[in-house]
Parts: C-alpha cells; sequence; structure tokens
C-alpha cells in the first residue's frame, strides 16, 4: 500500500485556504498512485487553535472541512486527517483532539488523543477529554494503530519517570496493530529532532512494525514546527525523511507491514546533520516569516544601532522576508560612537536593506531640559538613560504606523532574562525573534553566518557590548561577562534543581554572583509580562512556556540554593 506524507504551512482558521491546500496535495497523492493520503495533527484548523475552540462556528467550520475532503475519497485514495470532533455522549469537555479515516466518501473511523499535554507550551486538558478507550483503525483490511502526538511520547529509555501511566501505543499494537501512524504538531527546539527521531525508531523496533510520522510545519504566534515528517521501516530504521522547516510531500511504498521502502530515491536524513546554528536561524527565519506575512504585513522595522543584536535580526529579518521588506534605522544620541552608525549603514548596505539616520538628539535634550525643574536638577542616572530607549522605542513605532510595517524588537534572552531592557524603549515591537537566544547564542550565530564572507561587519562581533546610553558605558558595568551569566541562566531558567546540585561547588564569590542574578531574574518578571512574543528555539523560552508570578515572596526561591542577606 503507497502512503502519502504531506507537511504543508497552513493559517489557523483559513479553512478556504486549507480546502484548496488538501485539495492540491490529494490529487498529487491521488496522479501518484497512493492508497492514503495522511495529514497532521489538528490539520482540519491548525495548532494550536486555543481559545478559538470556544466558538462553535469555528468548530463547526473544521467539521464541515472534514466532511468535504471526505467526499473526495469517492474517487481516489483515502485520507488520514488531525481534526476537533464533539464529545456528545461522554462526561467531561465538549471536544475532542481526533484522527479520522476518510474513505469512499464517507468519515469510516474517528479516534481520539489520549494522552494530553498540559505542561510548558501546552494546554490541550484545558479544551479536550482525553479517549476513553484505544482501539484499532482498518485500512482496507489493514490494522492501524493510529495515534496523535503525545501518545508516543511515553518511553523508561528517555524519561527517567514517565509523566503518564497509560502507553497507548503498546495497546494497539496488543490489539493487533500492524502498523503505526502518528499525526503531530509538535513544535521545535534545539534538543527536539534527534530525541523524537530515537523515540519513534524505539517504538517501531520495540514492536516489529513499521512506522509513519507526520508533523505539522510553519510557525504560530511563537510556536515553530519543523515537519521533519519520517517513515520507519519495522527495524527503527529511517526510510525517508521530509524537509525541515518547510513544505515537503513524499510517497512511500508499504508493500506490506513487514518492510517499506521509499518511492523515488535514498532516504533523506535532514535533521542530525545540521548544526545548532543553523537549526536556529531556519527556525527564526520562518518564525519571523510566517508571524509576518501571516499577521497581513509587508514589511518590517527594526532599530539598528551597530550592535550585535540588532545585526543578527536584521540578518534573519532579511533572509526570512528580502531584504527589500526590511527598514533599519539609527538613532543616534551624544552618546552614541561614530562607529555604530558607520558599522549599521555597512550592515544595511550589505544586506541590501533600507537604512536612515533620525537623531534624537535634539528630542532628547528637549525633555531633558523641560523635566529639569520637576527632577530639581538631580544627577544624570537611569531615568535620562531610559528616556533615550523609550525615545528610541516612540520613533521606531511612529515610523511603522505611518508606513503600516511592523516592528521587531530586538532583545536576547539574556537581556530579557535579568531586566537589562527598558519597558516601552528597547523592549517595544510586535514580535521578539532573538529573545530566546542567549548572548553568547547570539555572538555564536553571528560568527556561523560569517564563516564564508564577512556579512555583519567585524567589528560589530569584536567591539564590547554597549548600550551607549552613557559615555564610555559597557553592558558589563552592570552585568556579570555574558559567558559567566549565561552559564547561571541556562540552569536556572531551564532546569533550576540542575543549578540547585551544583551548590556544594560554589565559593563565597560564586555563591554572590548567583544570588544577584537569581534576584534580577525575579526582579524582571514584570517586563517580561509585557514584552513582544518571543520566537521559541529551546526547551524552555520566555512567554507562554514559562508561567511565573509577577509579585511572590522572593527568598521562598532563593533560600536553599541561594540566600539573600538582609
Amino acid at each position: 500500500m503507497k502512503f502519502a506524507l504531506c507537511q504543508q504551512n497552513i493559517t489557523i482558521g483559513d479553512f478556504d485556504g486549507m480546502e484548496r491546500l488538501y485539495r492540491t496535495v490529494w490529487e498529487r497523492a491521488r496522479d501518484g498512485g497512493a492508497s492514503v493520503l495522511v495529514l497532521p495533527e489538528l490539520a482540519t484548523t491548525g495548532y494550536p487553535p486555543r481559545d478559538l475552540l470556544s466558538y462553535k462556528r469555528f468548530v463547526d467550520r473544521n467539521l464541515t472541512l472534514v466532511h468535504t475532503m471526505a467526499q473526495w475519497t469517492l474517487n481516489g485514495p483515502a485520507i488520514i486527517t488531525g481534526c476537533v470532533t464533539p464529545n456528545y455522549d461522554n462526561p467531561g469537555r465538549d471536544l475532542f483532539n481526533s484522527a479520522s479515516l476518510l474513505d469512499s466518501g464517507q468519515v469510516q473511523a474517528t479516534v481520539h488523543k489520549t494522552l494530553l499535554p498540559t505542561y510548558d507550551v501546552f494546554d490541550e486538558d484545558r479544551y479536550f477529554e482525553p479517549a476513553p478507550y484505544r482501539q484499532i483503525v482498518l485500512l482496507r483490511s489493514v490494522p492501524i494503530g493510529l495515534t496523535i502526538c503525545e501518545d508516543i511520547w511515553t518511553s523508561t529509555e528517555h524519561w527517567h519517570k514517565l509523566r503518564y501511566i497509560t502507553d497507548p501505543v503498546d495497546e494497539l499494537v496488543s490489539l493487533g496493530a500492524r502498523l503505526l501512524i502518528n499525526l503531530s504538531a509538535s513544535p521545535f527546539s534545539l534538543d527536539k529532532p534527534p530525541i523524537r527521531q530515537h523515540l519513534i525508531s524505539d517504538k517501531a523496533r520495540k514492536h516489529g512494525v513499521p512506522a509513519l510520522y507526520v508533523n505539522q510545519v510553519g510557525a504560530h504566534d511563537e510556536l515553530v514546527f519543523d515537519g521533519n515528517s519520517m517513515v520507519f521501516d519495522s527495524t527503527g530504521r529511517v526510510i525517508r525523511q521530509l524537509a525541515a522547516f518547510q513544505d515537503d510531500f513524499c510517497i512511500v511504498d508499504l508493500a506490506n507491514t513487514d518492510t517499506a521502502h521509499s518511492v523515488g530515491g535514498q532516504p533523506q536524513l535532514f535533521s542530525t546533520r545540521q548544526c545548532w546554528e543553523e537549526q536556529a536561524v531556519s527556525a527564526i527565519c520562518l518564525g519571523i516569516k510566517d508571524y509576518v506575512r501571516k499577521s497581513g504585513f509587508d514589511t518590517v522595522v527594526l532599530g539598528l544601532s551597530g550592535g550585535i543584536d540588532s545585526a543578527l535580526t536584521a540578518v534573519l529579518a532579511s533572509i526570512a522576508l528580502g531584504p527589500e521588506h526590511v527598514w533599519g534605522i539609527a538613532m543616534p544620541t551624544r552618546f552614541s560612537s561614530t562607529h555604530s552608525v558607520e558599522d549599521a549603514c555597512i550592515l544595511a548596505q550589505t544586506l541590501g536593506i533600507r537604512f536612515d539616520v533620525i537623531p534624537i538628539e535634539p528630542t532628547f535634550a528637549a525633555i531633558v531640559d523641560q523635566l529639569a525643574p520637576v527632577f530639581q536638577h538631580r544627577p544624570f542616572d537611569l531615568a535620562e538613560e531610559n528616556l533615550q530607549a523609550r525615545l528610541r522605542g516612540t520613533t521606531l513605532m511612529a515610523v511603522a504606523n505611518k508606513f503600516g510595517s511592523l516592528l521587531l524588537c530586538t532583545s536576547n534572552k539574556s537581556e530579557a532574562a535579568v531586566g537589562y531592557t527598558t519597558l516601552y524603549g528597547d523592549m517595544t515591537g510586535a514580535l521578539a525573534p532573538i529573545a530566546d537566544l542567549y548572548k553568547t547564542q547570539v555572538y555564536a550565530i553571528c560568527r556561523w553566518l560569517n564563516r564564508d564572507r564577512e556579512i555583519i561587519p567585524a567589528r560589530t562581533i569584536e567591539k564590547p557590548p554597549s548600550a551607549e546610553l552613557r559615555f564610555d558605558q559597557k553592558d558589563e558595568d552592570s552585568l556579570p561577562p555574558y559567558d559567566v551569566l549565561d552559564s547561571i541562566l541556562k540552569p536556572l531558567i531551564e532546569s533550576p534543581d540542575d543549578l540547585d546540585k551544583l551548590q556544594p561547588t560554589w565559593d563565597a564569590a560564586v555563591k554572590t554572583l548567583v544570588e544577584r542574578v537569581t534576584l534580577m531574574v525575579r526582579r524582571a518578571e514584570y517586563k517580561r509580562r509585557q514584552a513582544p512574543p518571543v520566537l521559541r528555539i529551546s526547551g524552555k523560552a520566555f512567554g507562554v512556556g514559562r508561567r511565573m508570578p509577577v509579585v511572590w515572596k522572593t527568598d521562598s526561591l532563593l533560600r536553599g540554593s541561594a540566600e539573600i542577606d538582609n
């Protein structure tokens, strides 16, 4: 039997667009002699639909699309698609996250997702009822174990403690499944592709059956989906892998359920060969492109200071959208160095993006004079520094509004973590593309981008980072060196228990530094709550996946790993 696997970039709720797209790929499957077309999880809504599921019309449109697609199968291949279905007969929530087999003009079978992730960026238990039982689906006499995303994420070999007591795959194989199919909407993170591949490979090898894995591709808000759909033979070997971060389609021939081979060439193993820098660039560029385009914008604006963060953001935006859609603006004051404006100009010329210089010194000086009586001639301090950042944010927003562009925020994860950013200033924007990259990662990616030729000026990478909000300012005046800072931030944000385990190895100086950084992260929570969406490429990004209270007793967390002296 020939299976067509399809990963296509869709927009959540674009039902007309989905219908046109799926009709095209279904015809392609038909013309290629496929028996069935397999689509990802929630292919008829897009993932995650979130509170759109509370609208009956939204759910009904999804059901209409399912039945429209079923009609196609009267004269061609069957379709297996993820969809939302109502929970009419069982207690609990009103909806199921489902997978339906469409064949001979009808919905022949529907199964529901068993394991509903409710952690990190996932909140499925808010909307869906879990499957009350597991059942085999017969596809033209072949018993199939049809699962949805999280249903396969159970393995004692990959986690010390299992999250679930139920293993849907084990149950389906015990019921006689001779082929495993998993419909997925699995968001990308830098460590996930190899874990995902090993996980499914182990399932296929353990049970001695082939496995098809079809994953969503594209970006929805802060989540990026990498595709990387795969086919495994009964020994767990990958025999076909679809592209990462782009639409793709293939047909595989499962002549019987004990063997499998790819139609049209050798296996394409992709993700394991990409370095992390390439994966990060691909993911962020896809995130920028989809966020901008799906929001109805064509162009973006960003502050181009001559620093490394804005330089990387400009490069990624140019790759994602094309340089003709990117506009960089430098906004110098008396504190801006000549080389910063020069570096920004050189980068803009190299990229071929529009570049303008809008000095904010006259406005800054006027406001400082206006505030002098109120400030009672107190010394220059953080208030005047932040005023410059806020004037830049106001300037950029004015340009974005006037020309119908979307403003990109250029903050990185290290600065966002410790609050080394200005609310309503450099945090202004509709999207923060690099805010899930630590500063050391920003440097690494810039060097990687420059591996063949100089795109980002060498001086931008080599000079000490500075906000240039006062004379001779350096980031290290306020922060530890970024390599030291990031070595604390990564475990503190992503695995705090691991940081606690290091406590016995700390001397007094390290302990004091960890205390200081921990307190900075805690105090900056109110800023992050008001930040733009962050494109997620790590296992723990700021935003919906990290939900900390703004107001809480700080020392309840610090005590035991780092106490604050009174």
